[in-house]
C-alpha cells in the first residue's frame, strides 16, 4: 500500500509538468505542421533520386555515396564532411514523401527537447525552461529554396541535435568528472564536425561552459580561470582545429573550385554585410519583413484569420504564465551569451563563403 501511495504522489507531482510539456510539444507540432504539406526543395529534389541513379550505374546506394563524396566533393573540392552523405541512404528508406517530412519534423521536436534539457541544466529553472522552449516556436520560418527546415535532408536539425546533446553531456562531465560523459560529448561533437563544417566555430561554447562552472580559488584571477577552462575543453578545441586545418589543406590542394562557391575568402565589407544578414535572418518573421518580394502589410492583415489571433493570444498568455512562475534567480547574462554564441558563431563561418555572399 505504501508503494502505491508513493506512486500516486509521484504521479500527482509530475502530472502538471507532463501536461505543460505535452502542450508545448503540441504547439510546436502545430507550428511545424505546414512542413508536412511541402515537397522536395533544393538538394533534396536531386538526392531523392539516388537509389534510381545507383541502379542505373550498377551500384548499391552505399557505393554511390562513397563515389559522390570522395570523387565529387572531397577529391575535387576538398570538403571534409563525409557524414553528410547519409542523405542517399535516408532517401532510400524514408519514402514516400510524407515519411521523410515526418522524420524531419520528429528530429526538430527532438531538438526542442534537447534544447530544453540543456537550458534546464544551465538555468536550474523549470518554468523558465518551459517558457524558452515554447519561445522556440516563433523562430520557425519556411523560406524558399535554401531552407534548413524544408530541405537538406534534415542535416542542420540533426547537427544541432548532436551539438546540444554533446554540450549537455559535457556539463555532466564538468559536474561529475565522468569519463563516459566526456567521451560521449567528444564523439557527438566529432560526428557534428564530420557532418557539416559549420560546427567548427561552436567549439568555443565548451570552454565557455567550463568558465562558468570554474571557481577562481584563493588568490586566483580571471586569466587563471580562462586557462583552466581551455584546458578542460581541450579535446573539443583540438578536434575543431585539427579538422579545420585539414579542411584548409585539402581545399588548397584540389585543382577544382579555385575562387568558386566553396573557397574561403575574406572581403571585409562583404563579410560584414553577409554576417549582418545571417544574424537578422535568425529572428522571427525576418523572411517576411526583409524580403521585398514578399513583404506587404496589407497582405499580412488579409491573411490573418480569427483563429490565428486566438492562437497568438493563447501563446502570449501561456508564455507569460510560465515566466511568472519562474522564481529561481537566473543569470540572464549567461543566457544572452549562450544565445549570442549559437547565433553568431555559425554566422562567422557562413559569411566567409562566396556562395552565401551571392545569396545575400
Amino acid at each position: 500500500m505504501r508503494v502505491l501511495y508513493n506512486l500516486n504522489e509521484s504521479f500527482r507531482r509530475r502530472l502538471p509538468d507532463f501536461l505543460i510539456l505535452s502542450g508545448i510539444i503540441a504547439y510546436a507540432w502545430y507550428a511545424l505542421f505546414p512542413l508536412l504539406q511541402t515537397g522536395y526543395f533544393a538538394d533534396d529534389a536531386l538526392n531523392v533520386t539516388a537509389q534510381a541513379d545507383a541502379e542505373l550505374k550498377g551500384m548499391n546506394v552505399l557505393q554511390l555515396t562513397w563515389t559522390i563524396w570522395y570523387t565529387g566533393w572531397f577529391k575535387t573540392m576538398g570538403r571534409l564532411f563525409p557524414f553528410a552523405f547519409y542523405a542517399y541512404s535516408a532517401f532510400s528508406v524514408l519514402k514516400p514523401l510524407i515519411v521523410y517530412k515526418t522524420a524531419t519534423l520528429f528530429i526538430i521536436l527532438l531538438d526542442i527537447l534537447a534544447f530544453g534539457w540543456l537550458v534546464k541544466t544551465v538555468t536550474r529553472s523549470k518554468y523558465l525552461t518551459y517558457a524558452l522552449i515554447l519561445a522556440v516556436c516563433v523562430f520557425f520560418q519556411f523560406r524558399i529554396w535554401y531552407e534548413p527546415i524544408l530541405s537538406f535532408h534534415f542535416m542542420m536539425p540533426l547537427v544541432l541535435l548532436e551539438i546540444l546533446v554533446s554540450l549537455r553531456l559535457y556539463l555532466r562531465f564538468i559536474a561529475s568528472g565522468s569519463g563516459k560523459s566526456l567521451a560521449g560529448a567528444a564523439f557527438l561533437y566529432l560526428t557534428a564536425l564530420l557532418t557539416y563544417e559549420i560546427s567548427y566555430s561552436l567549439c568555443l561554447i565548451y570552454p565557455l561552459f567550463s568558465l562558468w562552472n570554474a571557481g577562481r580559488g584563493p588568490g586566483k584571477g580571471r586569466l587563471h580561470a580562462i586557462g583552466r577552462a581551455l584546458r578542460q575543453a581541450w579535446i573539443f578545441l583540438f578536434l575543431s582545429a585539427f579538422l579545420a586545418l585539414l579542411s584548409i589543406y585539402f581545399r588548397s590542394s584540389v585543382p577544382f573550385d579555385k575562387g568558386g562557391a566553396y573557397t574561403i575568402t575574406f572581403t571585409p565589407l562583404l563579410f560584414l554585410e553577409t554576417f549582418y544578414i545571417q544574424i537578422i535572418g535568425s529572428f522571427p518573421l525576418s523572411y517576411f519583413f526583409f524580403n521585398r518580394n514578399v513583404f506587404n502589410f496589407t497582405e499580412l492583415v488579409r491573411w490573418l484569420q480569427p483563429g490565428d489571433l486566438i492562437i497568438a493570444a493563447g501563446f502570449g498568455y501561456f508564455f507569460y504564465s510560465l515566466t511568472a512562475r519562474a522564481e529561481e534567480r537566473v543569470n540572464t547574462f549567461r543566457l544572452f551569451c549562450l544565445g549570442g554564441a549559437f547565433t553568431a558563431l555559425p554566422a562567422l563561418l557562413i559569411s566567409l563563403s562566396p556562395k552565401h555572399r551571392l545569396l545575400r
